[in-house]
């Protein structure tokens, strides 16, 4: 049935009452808005456009489940129709229903797409299954459609900075500007993209804006990290921090947050998953294929996965949140349906589930991104929450843990405005606390956890020694050695991280002792950790660290004193 049929002997009155839906949406009347389409569904149930309307309403007030069955009902009645099928990809992939969503969006690659705004959000959804080439060209299609949209330019800039097209992506983030001068992404992105020059940068630029002032906290916030990274690159030491506390500053003041709850949780982890706990005739789930890096952000793990993705036994699933989401869904069902009561009880939980359905069930969910090779990295940073359970659930996989310099972590993550996660990283204090009780945490996965189930790589000794790094990873991952792992700044897979731009460079240590140059204003933050008994000044060697990690398992190469043993 053509979208011309799905319409068949519908009155005018249904199209004014469907422009009128659309209007209501735009202008975000949203009851009024789900109004009209009630009233659309009662009077003409024939008209798949008033289905379309009825989706996006529903998916604006976060019905998922109901904005799938109403294009679900559009498509019904007008199954040709491309839009209709972009919608649906859409909200299967915001419901979770990824081996669903991967299908529909498959069977729209190379199909034209009459709507502009629709391309804009297959690209989007083509982006998260990590087709990029294809992502590139529906924003590209957009753009064609409706040149007046900065918002098309910026996907664009984004899927071009995610492909390692850095300096079309800076252009394509002028283009955006040229439309919307006051875009704080695009600002923030076109800075990030390279490292800035004297000669070539934008520093007078973005003084002069914040001199003038900002209206919208985040815009200027934005704005303060992005001046931050340019003073930076140009050894504006002084001027790069004094800026970038003012950014972290303003977004830690409109920020609810409180550490002391994620603290509660660590230890309360820590707790559940006791060191000599009985597990010997647990069942568990036998699957080999999962590699797991993680650690605090900004540490090194897209580094490393990069390089380990050049193998040819090994597949890149990007930072996946499927782990957690099926331990959700399994203590839902424990729970017969409702959510726990706290994130304490959540971890009680945990504690207790079936480890064995828990492992299947996130290896099942990872299958529309894997199982194309004998193994896959997951990189989401924060599975250090549940490295205990993913070692319960799945023993057969590998953990590996990044770690770095206390001081250089914890500088690193406070320089990186991150989109959403993360809120520690905007206080100096509650990123030491929060660093102190991360590392207790990870301390406590050393004892429990195997050393043949999980290792850590030190930054430092990455990008000193890639190649000796690489093969021992490798080995303990039970792969063979391949030369072209260390080649990966000239691999055009996409990197969506917010390392996208640096991993496209050769491994290089100027990163590694940046924050001595910022020691001084670091000292509140290093006053914590020398409190929380984090030894800063130890420098082990590499060669030192192997041999400790092996005699003892509570050493880490910048562990804190209270734990180190000579």
């Amino acid at each position: 049935m053509s979208s011309a049929d799905g319409n068949i002997g519908v009155s005018s009155d249904a199209s004014v009452l469907t422009t009128s839906a659309w209007a209501l949406l735009a202008e975000n009347r949203l009851n009024r808005a789900v109004a009209a389409c009630r009233e659309l569904h009662r009077r003409f149930p024939g008209h798949a456009e008033g289905w379309h309307v009825a989706s996006h309403v529903a998916q604006r007030i976060r019905k998922l489940d109901q904005a799938v069955e109403f294009i679900d009902k559009a498509l019904s009645l007008d199954a040709d129709n491309p839009v209709y099928r972009v919608q649906q990809a859409s909200l299967l992939r915001l419901a979770g229903r990824l081996r669903e969503a991967r299908s529909v969006v498959l069977g729209l690659v190379g199909v034209t797409i009459p709507s502009p705004s629709a391309n804009n959000v297959l690209g989007a959804t083509l982006s998260h299954f990590d087709l990029h080439e294809e992502a590139l060209e529906a924003f590209e299609q957009a753009i064609a459609g409706n040149p007046q949209q900065a918002h098309y330019y910026f996907n664009r800039a984004a899927e071009l900075r995610f492909l390692g097209r850095l300096g079309d992506a800076e252009r394509a983030c002028n283009d955006v500007l040229a439309l919307d001068p006051g875009n704080h992404e695009a600002i923030l992105m076109r800075s990030d993209l390279r490292r800035q020059t004297p000669g070539d940068n934008h520093v007078a630029e973005l003084r002069q804006a914040l001199i003038e002032g900002i209206a919208d906290w985040r815009a200027e916030s934005q704005l303060c990290f992005a001046l931050a990274k340019e003073y930076e690159d140009l050894g504006d030491y002084a001027r790069s921090f004094e800026v970038r506390q003012r950014g972290a500053h303003l977004r830690r003041s409109y920020t609810d947050y409180d550490v002391g709850r994620d603290i509660e949780v660590m230890e309360h982890v820590i707790a559940s998953f006791p060191v000599h706990a009985d597990t010997r005739r647990e069942e568990s789930c036998g699957n080999d294929e999962a590699i797991f890096i993680l650690g605090l952000p900004r540490t090194g793990t897209t580094l490393l996965e990069r390089i380990m993705g050049g193998h040819t036994d090994i597949v890149s699933a990007g930072e996946l949140n499927n782990f957690a989401t099926e331990m959700l869904r399994c203590v839902h069902e424990e729970l017969g349906g409702r959510a726990p009561e706290s994130r304490l009880q959540l971890v009680e939980f945990t504690a207790r589930t079936d480890f064995a359905r828990l492992g299947a069930n996130y290896i099942n969910s990872t299958r529309p991104v894997t199982g194309t090779t004998p193994r896959f990295i997951d990189k989401l940073p924060l599975n250090y929450l549940y490295a205990g359970l993913i070692h319960r659930a799945l023993p057969r996989s590998r953990i590996i843990h990044m770690c770095r310099h206390p001081v250089a972590a914890c500088y690193s993550v406070y320089k990186q405005p991150f989109r959403d996660a993360y809120p520690f990283s905007y206080d100096l204090e509650d990123l030491g606390r929060y660093y102190l009780a991360y590392d207790r945490l990870m301390a406590h996965w050393r004892e429990y956890i195997p050393d043949s189930a999980m290792t850590e790589v030190y930054y430092e000794d990455l990008v000193s020694d890639p190649e000796a790094e690489a093969r021992r990873i490798l080995a303990f991952c039970g792969v063979e050695w391949q030369p072209n792992c260390l080649e990966f700044h000239r691999r055009k897979a996409a990197s969506t991280t917010a390392s996208a731009a640096q991993v496209r460079q050769p491994v290089h240590a100027r990163s590694v002792d940046m924050w001595r140059n910022y020691e001084r204003q670091l000292t509140p933050l290093i006053r914590i950790l020398e409190d929380g008994g984090v030894d800063i000044a130890i420098r082990t060697p590499l060669c030192d660290r192997h041999a400790c990690r092996r005699n003892s398992r509570a050493l880490s190469g910048f562990s804190p004193a209270r734990r180190r043993t000579r």
